[in-house]
């Protein structure tokens, strides 16, 4: 089964995330903290890495970023997202494989979901 990670300091979109994806037939793990992401990644098998803009008073830009200059995490495709439609831009130039802005519908949201793991960067 393909594995989410899901980062958002929102619980409550968190957990709704989650429950979408699972019923979907995806595994999804959240944290609320970017600082425990490549701990994630080691300890799990995550195909996709759902990233929220703004979190924990951290820019995820700086975190997609980080990730992307990493050689063993740089495959794994992020979906940022954010409640700012005017941050694609600035999500996609920190490396971000796509952008979805919130509130997202379902199908755009699991569509672009399916789409990046069927790409299949997995660090496996």
């Amino acid at each position: 089964m393909n594995t989410v990670l899901v980062v958002d300091d929102d619980k409550i979109l968190g957990v709704m995330v989650k429950e979408i994806l699972e019923f979907n037939n995806y595994n999804a793990i959240i944290t609320k903290d970017p600082k425990t992401i490549k701990n994630q990644i080691v300890n799990n098998e995550i195909q996709l890495i759902l990233l929220d803009k703004y979190i924990a008073g951290t820019d995820g830009t700086k975190v997609c970023a980080s990730l992307k200059l990493d050689e063993k995490l740089q495959d794994i495709p992020i979906l940022m997202m954010s409640a700012l439609h005017e941050a694609e831009k600035e999500c996609l130039e920190a490396g971000a494989s796509g952008f979805i802005a919130k509130p997202f519908e379902l199908e755009p949201f699991l569509a672009k979901v399916k789409k990046l793991i069927k790409q299949d960067h997995s660090i496996a």
